[in-house]
Parts: C-alpha cells; sequence; structure tokens
C-alpha cells in the first residue's frame, strides 16, 4: 500500500499525536532521572508479564508524566527491532477532554499499533472505505471490533495510560475507558500499565493488579536542583556551601513532590544576597497546601515586576487559565497583540516569547515539540481556575473583545475568513461567543460588551453563517438590523444582562427589523431564564413578529421544550397560526420535535 494512502487513512481515524507530547516530556526530564521505577519488583513483574496491569499512583506533582514518558522510551527500546510487539499510549488531559472519548482512544491505539507494521491489516482498509464512501465516522463497536482484530497481529501488546484521574469528570466515561481497555485482555496478551493520582474509583478498578506508589526520589530531586541551580543570581553561583544548603533545604521540604522542587527553586530567583536566600529557604512552604502557597508567592513576585511585565503575565496566565483549549504559543501571541479600537492588526506589537515566559515566574512552559504553552502543572490550572476572581475577575470580558476584534480584522478582506497569517483566527471564529457570554453572567460588564452592537452583530452573523446553529448556542439564522443591546443580550440568555439594562433605563420591549422583540430571541434560542425575567417585564407574550410568529411557535420550531412549557403556563395561546397558516404545534411536528 503506498504510503500515501496509508498515512491518508491513519489520520482519518485520529489527527491526535501523542509522540509529540512523549517528546516534550522527554525534554523536560533531568538526565539520569526515573531510573528507580523501572528497577522496581513490581514493574519488573508487569515486565515479566506476571502480572497483566500496573497501576502507580502519586500526589499531585510527584512527576508521574514523566515517569509514565520515561517507561514508555523503555518500551519502545526493548521493542524496537521486534515488530511481534506492539506499544501504544495515551496521555490524559484535563483540557483535552474533546479529543478522549472512548471512541478517540481506541482510534489513537488502532492508528499508533498500524504504524508499527509494514502493513496496513485489511479490515482497517475495509473500515476506511466504508465510512469514507458514506462520509460517516465509524461507532464504537467497530472500533473495538476492529482494535481487538488488530492485536491478533502481535504476540504482545503494551497500553501506557497516564493519568487516568484526568480522563474525564464523570465517572461513567471514566468506566467506559476501563472497560474497554481491559476487554482488550480476555483474547490477546496486552498489558496496561497507568498512573493516577490517588483516586478510590481507580485503585478500586484495578483491583488484583500490581499498585505502585510514586514519589519523587530524593536522588532525583538533588539532581535536578543540582541540574538547574545555576539559574540563579551570582552570589550562588560562587558559594559552593550556599549551593549545598538550597538543594538539601528543598530536597528536604519537598517531601516527594518533584514540581514543588521547581517552584521553591524559582521562588529564589531576584534573592541578592546570602542573607535573603537563607531567610527565604527558612520560610519554604511545605505541606498539603504547599502549592498554593507556591502559586499565590509567584504572582506576588510577579506583582513586584515592572508595570509591563506585570500586565503581560497577567493576561498570558488569564489567557491559558480561561482559554477554552490549549493555545499554541503563535495563537496567543497573536491575541496578547490585539489593540481592540485598531481596524488592523500590528505585527510588530508581537510579544516575545521568552519575554513571556520570563515574565511569568516560571508558572507557564511552553512544549518544544507541539508548540502548546501552558501553565507549568495541573495543580496551577486548578488553582488559578479557583482563584480567578482575585487575579483577573475579568478574564471572559477582556477575551470576549480581543476574540471579536481579531475576528473582525479577519474577516475584512470579504472572501471569508483569513487564516494564513491570523493563527489566532479559528479560535476567535470558534470561542468568542463563550467568553461573550461568560462575560455576560458577571455583574457590571455586561453593558461594556452591548454597548458596541456593530462588532457583536458581525460577529454574531459569521457565528451563525459558518459554524452552525447549534455549535455554541441554538442561534437565530439571522441577524437582523434594528437590533438593541436587550435583543443581543435575550440573544446570549443572560438575565444579568437584561437586568443591568433595565436598571440603566433601556427599553426591553424593543423591535428589530423582523419586529420580534428580545422575548422573541431568548425563546428562539432556548433561554429559559432570559424569557422568565421578560416575561415578568411585561413584554407581550404572543407577540407576532414579520411572518406571523409568536415566541411559543418560534420555540416548538426550534424544539425548546421547557421554553414552550414556560410560555404556555403564562398565558401563551397553542392555537395562534402564523403567515403560512401553521400553529406552534404544528411547526413541532413539521420539525420532527
Amino acid at each position: 500500500m503506498e504510503d500515501k494512502a496509508c498515512h491518508e487513512i491513519l489520520e482519518w481515524l485520529t489527527t491526535v499525536n501523542y509522540a509529540t507530547q512523549q517528546e516534550d516530556f522527554l525534554k523536560r526530564r533531568q538526565d539520569g532521572t526515573g531510573k528507580w521505577l523501572l528497577g522496581t519488583d513490581k514493574f519488573q513483574q508487569w515486565i515479566n508479564n506476571e502480572n497483566k496491569n500496573i497501576l502507580c499512583t502519586g500526589i499531585p506533582g510527584a512527576g508521574k508524566t514523566i515517569l509514565t514518558a520515561i517507561v514508555i522510551e523503555n518500551l519502545e527500546e526493548k521493542c524496537k527491532y521486534d515488530r511481534s510487539v506492539g506499544l501504544a499510549y495515551i496521555y490524559c488531559n484535563f483540557r483535552r477532554h474533546n479529543e478522549q472519548s472512548v471512541d478517540d482512544v481506541l482510534a489513537s491505539l488502532i492508528k499508533q499499533l498500524c504504524q508499527r507494521m509494514l502493513s496496513l491489516p485489511e479490515d482497517i482498509k475495509s473500515l476506511y472505505a466504508q465510512h469514507k464512501k458514506r462520509q460517516t465516522r465509524p461507532k464504537l463497536d467497530e472500533l473495538s471490533e476492529s482494535l481487538s482484530v488488530l492485536l491478533g497481529h502481535f504476540s504482545r501488546i503494551f497500553i501506557v495510560v497516564d493519568a487516568l484521574d484526568e480522563y474525564s469528570s464523570r465517572d461513567e466515561a471514566l468506566r467506559r475507558l476501563l472497560s474497554e481497555l481491559f476487554r482488550l485482555q480476555s483474547n490477546s496478551t496486552v498489558s496496561i500499565f497507568a498512573t493516577s493520582r490517588h483516586s478510590p474509583a481507580i485503585q478500586s478498578a484495578f483491583e488484583g493488579c500490581l499498585q505502585q506508589e510514586i514519589s519523587a526520589a530524593a536522588e532525583d530531586v538533588r539532581a535536578y536542583l543540582e541540574g538547574h541551580i545555576s539559574q540563579l543570581s551570582r552570589v550562588v553561583l560562587r558559594n559552593d556551601e550556599l549551593q549545598k544548603e538550597i538543594v538539601n533545604a528543598i530536597t528536604k521540604t519537598v517531601n516527594g513532590m518533584f514540581l514543588l522542587a521547581q517552584l521553591h527553586l524559582d521562588s529564589l530567583e531576584g534573592k541578592l544576597s546570602v542573607t535573603a536566600i537563607r531567610r527565604a529557604l527558612k520560610q519554604l512552604p511545605s505541606g498539603t497546601d504547599a502549592y498554593n502557597i507556591a502559586y499565590e508567592e509567584a504572582m506576588e513576585r510577579i506583582n513586584g515586576k515592572t508595570a509591563g511585565e506585570k500586565e503581560l503575565a497577567f493576561q498570558i496566565i488569564a489567557w491559558i487559565t480561561c482559554a477554552r483549549k490549549p493555545l499554541k504559543i503563535t495563537e496567543l501571541q497573536h491575541g496578547l497583540a490585539v489593540e481592540i479600537e485598531e481596524t488592523e492588526f500590528d505585527t510588530e506589537n508581537l510579544p516575545d516569547v521568552q519575554d513571556m515566559e520570563a515574565a511569568c515566574a516560571g508558572l507557564v512552559t511552553v512544549d518544544e515539540k507541539s508548540h502548546i504553552i501552558r501553565l507549568v502543572h495541573h495543580t496551577a490550572q486548578e488553582y488559578f481556575e479557583r482563584t480567578q476572581t482575585q487575579w483577573f475577575p475579568r478574564a471572559h470580558y477582556d477575551m470576549a473583545k480581543v476574540c471579536m476584534a481579531y475576528l473582525l480584522y479577519c474577516l475584512q478582506s470579504g472572501a471569508g475568513l483569513r487564516t494564513a497569517g491570523y493563527p489566532f483566527a479559528r479560535y476567535s471564529r470558534h470561542y468568542w461567543a463563550h467568553h461573550f457570554a461568560r462575560a455576560l453572567a458577571k455583574p457590571g460588564l455586561a453593558r461594556g460588551l452591548l454597548l458596541d452592537k456593530k462588532k457583536v452583530v458581525l460577529c454574531a452573523q459569521d457565528l451563525v453563517t459558518h459554524l452552525g446553529i447549534r455549535k455554541a448556542f441554538q442561534l437565530a439564522v439571522q441577524v437582523p438590523e434594528l437590533v438593541t443591546e436587550a435583543h443581543l443580550a435575550a440573544f446570549f440568555g443572560s438575565e444579568n444582562a437584561l437586568r443591568e439594562l433595565l436598571e440603566a433605563g433601556y427599553a426591553l420591549n424593543s423591535l428589530d427589523a423582523t419586529n420580534r422583540s428580545p422575548l422573541s430571541w431568548a425563546a428562539e434560542n432556548g433561554h429559559e431564564e432570559a424569557t422568565r425575567f421578560l416575561i415578568k417585564q411585561g413584554l407581550v407574550i404572543d407577540h407576532k413578529d414579520r411572518w406571523g410568529l409568536t415566541p411559543l411557535a418560534l420555540a416548538a420550531n426550534k424544539g425548546n421544550p421547557e421554553v414552550m412549557s414556560l410560555l404556555l403556563s403564562n398565558g401563551a395561546s397553542p392555537d395562534l397560526k402564523g403567515n403560512a397558516g401553521r400553529t406552534p404545534l404544528m411547526l413541532g411536528c413539521q420539525k420532527g420535535h
């Protein structure tokens, strides 16, 4: 089979490439560290097939992911010249749930195992041909069957899954994944290596299997500190005894938390005297709350930077924390360079990558292979999600403004969305509405967003035209003329925004060019709370638009039963016909609702 055709089939299965993550993790490993796990009795039992499964658990920041990368590297070396041994791996990530369904995982396992074979199996070609012709995706049972058949081509298969605790917030989804993985072992020699934070549910699922506790070895922590101590001030570099004090103090404090060693070392940057360093060493946080304290201290260090550096750091961390997907460095650079009031994008306003990293006091890192910029650890993401209102309460407001401005840069040509040279275009198109809706829900921010009606309307029209109505919200097909701030608030279903407009003296009963009130917009788009609020304000419940459609008819046409029930309970007439002679019930039935 031609390489090009083979590549096309494998990319059709999934475009996710865990190999880039594997490379990035290995590059972050300190030379000579992590080997201890490979020599443990339990790992050796697993590798020698004395037990099919091993689960490695540990506290956050213990180094589980880097150890997983080391295990994968070890397995790759073992089966490099033996194609009868299969290897596939998954790095679960709480920010990538949209590409890590059970179907996605099985598709990735199939792809990785196929890549180890000299030619593509016929059943995989057949699966591709069937679905390519119909323009469909294979169902879970098809993927499961194909994977089972594929396993028969190997004498032994290693499957590695990192961070099972990050797979899904829903227990049922995790159970389905584990059920599929364990089912693979019924008719083949599949060996599973998995890591997780301590989780009763996950540990129970691996009952009877090998279980290994993960904790950063003291010698590994020392090796890391000795390898990175050169980042500190000259007063440290000239003093061998002080270097030993630093290594000993941090190693003693972190208690098996590799990440904490990194954060503590970062906290010493900028300390310019022996006294300042020794004072800081005495105050190093430890214990269960150590990460929170370390992150807070890092933010305080950022607060002490110049105004420009501080602003840049806060913007970067806010974007990474609140973005809907992991951002590549070029995407974030363009987002940060946006000047809201300008009509053209200025490439000379792009921040430098090294300046971006330096501004953030060790809290962010850029993966060299995937070019993703991210927070240094999952615990950092959790910390900033918890403290978002403390550090950047207007994040979604600012992000919505940036996305709308950037999207309009890219739509100016009139020839569709410009993406060449505009790496932030797709993110802006797909997610401006998410940030907009989140900002509308924040007290005091709604009017600032809604006053720029022209931008909002243009972006909304692009959303419904190019992304499909149900991609982000159930939006109306047209965004007509004469739209008011109240229409836009109803469009997004924001009761908070409607209340703010009412308190500011805005009329909520204005009509757009199609004779629709905000109540019609809220009802059509399935926004129950906004509909209830507008009814309470006395808007005409059976008001007809240009086509004779009432809010009830619009809700029925879109299949919004909760809104329909609300309207009916408040006196909406189910018998009023539109200009085409159809009642709300007839419209709903016609659309199959």
